[in-house]
């Protein structure tokens, strides 16, 4: 009933393909955010010990961060080009039988 008040209509809402990607987007989310807890929970338990270890070892919230980005993003763009070649050379390399 709470879903035909949004225009979904049937039992079958999970069987349409117009719905089907995002279902399976909303399960992922939800399935991430309970993850997220649990690492929350994780990193808040870490001791304060290991934070003054870590600072007399020389290390610090700004320690190189720009560099870091920038080689993240120069590996997400060599890794897109990559997949982007991949996809489009499939056709002769992967055969399709009738």
């Amino acid at each position: 009933m709470l879903l035909s008040f949004i225009g979904i209509q049937g039992p079958s809402w999970l069987a349409d393909p117009d719905y089907a990607m995002v279902v399976i987007i909303v399960l992922r989310v939800w399935q991430f955010g309970s993850a997220m807890v649990l690492f929350l929970a994780a990193l808040k338990g870490v001791s304060v010990d290991l934070y003054e270890a870590a600072t007399i070892d020389g290390a610090s919230k700004s320690n190189e961060m720009g560099m870091a980005c920038a080689m993240a993003w120069v590996m997400f763009i060599i890794i897109a080009l990559l997949t982007v070649i991949a996809f489009g050379s499939q056709k002769h390399w992967v055969y399709y039988a009738d």
